[in-house]
């Protein structure tokens, strides 16, 4: 039904996220956590920030990330967002105190997944590791969000740019290969096939 296109289920909102698990929202999340980085982002590209109600510590403490998050929001440039944990390690009391009504974590925090579902807070685990996961946690943030239009004009432009980038690599004779190794000097910790920096050489 077109309903469920859009993601109504029961008068509600309902999407299935990276772990499988149905997440339900009876209306547009207004209180939001989100404690993965490429999430926040898309938060921002949906122009829902003003839900946010925590964050993660990295947009405070990583000097790349900061500066450049601070000119788009004044409350992360004044810190006045709290921040409840990192992409490894939710701090539980800090979350449950903001009174969210979803909490947008990495699926691999499954002790923090577990618990918070437990208590009856909503949770969206996301992964974004694959070009095809990228693209559906946006739509299902966006539909959470009820940024469901943005959402779809945001992944439209992305297709049309990687369409664009195939017809470039098509005409080139001479491809290169790359290594990609992790920054500080840390040259023999590489990244495999299934990760978002496979995806972002392809």
């Amino acid at each position: 039904s077109p309903n469920k296109e859009i993601g109504l289920e029961e008068e509600g909102l309902m999407v299935t996220d990276i772990s499988g698990a149905s997440v339900w929202l009876k209306a547009p999340a207004e209180r939001v956590v989100c404690l993965f980085d490429p999430a926040l982002d898309a938060i921002y590209m949906l122009q829902k920030e003003d839900k946010l109600v925590g964050i993660l510590n990295n947009v405070y403490l990583d000097e790349q990330l900061h500066p450049y998050y601070a000119v788009m929001d004044p409350r992360i440039a004044a810190k006045e967002i709290p921040i409840v944990g990192s992409n490894k390690e939710a701090h539980m009391e800090r979350i449950i105190a903001l009174n969210p009504d979803l909490v947008i974590i990495q699926g691999s925090q499954e002790g923090s997944v577990a618990m918070l579902r437990e208590m009856g807070i909503p949770v969206y685990c996301v992964s974004g590791q694959q070009t095809e996961e990228v693209f559906k946690e946006m739509s299902d943030i966006a539909t959470l969000l009820g940024a469901a239009e943005r959402g779809a004009e945001l992944l439209r432009l992305t297709h049309a740019g990687f369409d664009s980038l195939a017809v470039q690599s098509e005409r080139l004779q001479h491809k290169k290969t790359a290594y990609f190794a992790w920054a500080y000097g840390r040259i023999f910790s590489t990244t495999g096939t299934n990760s978002i920096m496979h995806t972002c050489l392809e």
